[in-house]
């Protein structure tokens, strides 16, 4: 065994025993992305080992083969077959979980109440499956605290599909904006925990997770409370700047809404916790990697053949032949 693939096993595995849940929950965000009929625009940061020297061709039927060969990382850490393991599936699995400037930790879904205190949520809400926190390093938490200095932090929550969370960790919420919401350009977050919800709807991620192959991720958010993000103030003595603050050059829909934040920056916002709402769906589905990847092009094949099949029934000469044909029967 080569030097890095020393380096590699030592690593994932000691993730593995730091964080079993954070490590296989990181792994089902890059096959949820991976296996998006959009995995050309969620698939990023993208496994550079995976393109060519230009960078212009990307290999996914190789990467999806190798992501797909993978075994349940419970199976991985009980018998200890990291060693057994070859160098591609090796360097693809350590390379999603040497994710260098944050790491994902697990919480106790005793953290959901804080969180609630937080955003000064008071209603009744559904509670998450699992908690992640994440936990950002070096330059990454830098930037951020000081930018932060001086000013207060505002919580919120941001609904996305699975599919986009491997690059929303990676790079941040500014790829996913809503370039004709109705308030305005940026990225859309609410107070109210039961509105973002409506935006993440359930994804189907990695069939050999040991959290579930269906999820719905939620994001809790930091926001800088800065003049760049557009929310509702209450400004009894400067109207005028209240209004500012709440309306986005461009709006179809006015001010923005009690309990609804609009950041523009996205150097002011960055995701703090992850909440995993999984799904009781069987861990183990029956189709194939081809069926899932080609689901699209299959619809559109089925849609096209009802087509024929109803110009046939509806054509004279066709309904001509069939009688004929049942005339001879």
């Amino acid at each position: 065994m080569g030097d890095n693939a020393e380096a590699w096993q030592a690593y994932v595995k000691k993730k593995l025993t730091q964080d079993l849940q954070a490590a296989d929950f990181q792994w089902s965000l890059f096959v949820a992305a991976l296996h998006s009929y959009r995995h050309d625009s969620v698939l990023r940061p993208f496994p550079p080992m995976f393109t060519t020297d230009d960078n212009d061709n990307k290999d996914f039927d190789r990467l999806v083969a190798i992501a797909d060969s993978l075994p349940s990382l419970t199976s991985i850490q009980k018998d200890d077959s990291l060693g057994n393991m070859d160098s591609a599936t090796l360097e693809l699995l350590y390379w999603v979980l040497n994710t260098r400037h944050f790491y994902l930790k697990s919480c106790s879904k005793e953290t959901m109440a804080e969180l609630q205190t937080m955003t000064g949520q008071v209603t009744s809400v559904p509670q998450p499956n699992y908690i992640f926190e994440v936990i950002y390093e070096g330059t990454a938490e830098d930037k951020f605290c000081e930018k932060k200095s001086g000013h207060d932090l505002i919580y919120a929550f941001h609904g996305s599909r699975t599919e986009n969370f491997h690059s929303i960790l990676h790079c941040g919420l500014q790829g996913h904006m809503n370039k004709n919401a109705l308030y305005g350009e940026g990225t859309y977050l609410s107070s109210e925990l039961s509105v973002s919800l409506n935006y993440s709807p359930t994804g189907t991620a990695w069939n050999h997770s040991l959290i579930s192959n269906q999820l719905s991720c939620l994001a809790f958010c930091e926001i800088i409370d800065d003049p760049s993000v557009k929310c509702q103030v209450k400004d009894a003595n400067d109207a005028r700047s209240s209004r500012q603050r709440s309306l986005i050059q461009g709006s179809l829909g006015g001010e923005v809404p009690e309990k609804y934040y609009v950041v523009q920056n996205s150097d002011v916002l960055r995701v703090k916790y992850i909440l995993v709402y999984a799904s009781s769906a069987p861990l183990h589905r029956f189709e194939s990697s081809w069926f899932r990847r080609h689901k699209f092009i299959l619809s559109l094949l089925l849609y096209a053949s009802l087509l024929v099949v109803i110009a046939l029934y509806n054509s004279r000469m066709y309904q001509m032949f069939l009688r004929k044909y049942l005339r001879k029967q």
